[in-house]
């Protein structure tokens, strides 16, 4: 499925455990973890995507610390098992 603009998924839980890969196929991880704000609706938007090992330890450590991980913005497509993100 391509991600169209302010495209979001119908449920956050599903992401969790995707593989991501960057545009080029290469696996760069799994999804851990999801940082999520209120935009000015009051809905709930994905700010980051938090992958692989430094995703997972953030995880079980909780919220403190510095902001890691891939912003949202930065994927470019989700598919039923993986999600495609644009690096750099």
């Amino acid at each position: 499925m391509e991600l169209n603009e302010g495209q979001r998924p119908a449920a956050l839980s599903a992401l969790i455990g995707k593989v991501v890969r960057d545009a080029d196929g290469k696996k760069l991880g799994r999804v851990f973890e999801l940082h999520a704000s209120r935009d000015a609706d009051g809905f709930l938007a994905i700010d980051r995507i938090l992958i692989g090992r430094r995703g997972l330890w953030k995880r079980l450590r909780g919220p403190a610390g510095r902001e890691s991980g891939l912003p949202w913005e930065s994927v470019i497509a989700i598919e039923e098992d993986s999600l495609t993100v644009r690096r750099g």
